[in-house]
């Protein structure tokens, strides 16, 4: 089949995301001289007469084709770096322990100074400048170490992911974590901030609950034997986002913290004005990136509710 363009993502200025819809029988080709990464979301899919797995990235020479050798149509994504950008992907699909709702999460190191969260479907990526993100290595992110714990590495020339694990240091206190993630955890929970962003919200406070338990020296990858019941009870609970029970989550997260001395310090109830101006002043970064993120779908929401401004107070209970 010939003709077949692929529509162009304006995601980062130094990766190249290509979304192509592949009609059975139809190939595609990676740009001249490009090498990089493919990503098909079924599995019958190919790339050089190699079967790919749904949701499993693959790295690519330059010059490779790709094609649906299904009955249905198919969707392939391509991601080319520029020189020098590396890509890796982590989490559960790194680790052979992905659900059938679990995401696919790809870190994509460069030096755009712009960092950003995208998402296209169950692929989950994040742009991150590489000289910041190596100061948040030397200063203990647990971010980066959970990226580092899991990260299968699929193009890196310059060794950006070796680099990082070099200059990887614990901090010495992990109080502000702690603090930042009862806050945003809180945040989350509102149901207003839910139901505008359903999934996501249950990735974050996972993610929440996660950092807890690392700062703790609890961590469920490098230390499961270390996690209480009550840790893998909500673990368990935030698992799947598409079938969450958010009465039962509601209770799990209350449970957590109520065992805590890190009690949030958000407000009871607030507007998303006050909230953003709450996590700038406490440095909440990770929050103040969700905000960002799903401020559309939380205006939309409160106006579709008949609330058509910004300043309507979230309340953190139903």
């Amino acid at each position: 089949m010939t003709g077949l363009k692929p529509t162009c993502l304006d995601l980062s200025s130094c990766f190249d995301v290509q979304r192509w819809v592949l009609p059975s029988g139809a190939v595609g080709q990676m740009p001249q001289g490009r090498a990089g990464v493919i990503i098909a979301m079924a599995d019958r899919c190919r790339a050089n007469d190699t079967p790919l797995q749904a949701l499993t990235p693959v790295a690519i020479p330059a010059g490779s084709s790709f094609a649906n050798a299904g009955d249905l149509p198919a969707l392939v994504l391509t991601i080319c770096p520029d020189q020098g950008a590396a890509i890796a992907f982590y989490g559960s699909r790194a680790l052979g322990a992905a659900r059938a709702g679990s995401d696919l999460d790809l870190l994509c190191l460069s030096n755009d100074p712009m960092d950003r969260d995208q998402s296209i479907g169950k692929v989950s990526f994040f742009f991150a400048n590489s000289d910041r993100f190596l100061d948040r290595a030397g200063q203990g992110d647990l971010f980066v170490q959970s990226v580092l714990e899991t990260a299968q590495v699929l193009h890196d020339p310059d060794g950006r992911f070796d680099g990082l694990r070099q200059a990887f240091a614990p901090a010495a206190s992990y109080n502000a974590v702690l603090h930042h993630a009862a806050d945003f955890a809180a945040f989350l929970m509102s149901p207003h901030v839910r139901a505008a962003a359903p999934q996501d919200c249950v990735l974050k406070l996972r993610w929440c609950v996660r950092a807890v338990l690392m700062a703790t020296g609890r961590d469920p990858f490098s230390s499961p034997e270390m996690l209480a019941d009550q840790d893998r009870a909500i673990l368990a609970v935030l698992s799947d986002p598409a079938s969450l029970d958010w009465s039962t989550a509601q209770g799990a997260v209350a449970a957590f913290w109520n065992e805590r001395p890190e009690a949030p310090n958000t407000p009871v109830q607030a507007s998303v004005s006050t909230m953003i101006e709450f996590f700038r002043q406490t440095g909440n970064e990770t929050a103040l990136r969700f905000i960002a993120k799903h401020q559309r779908a939380l205006a939309g929401y409160l106006a579709r509710n008949g609330v058509p401004n910004s300043e309507t107070p979230l309340h953190w209970q139903d």
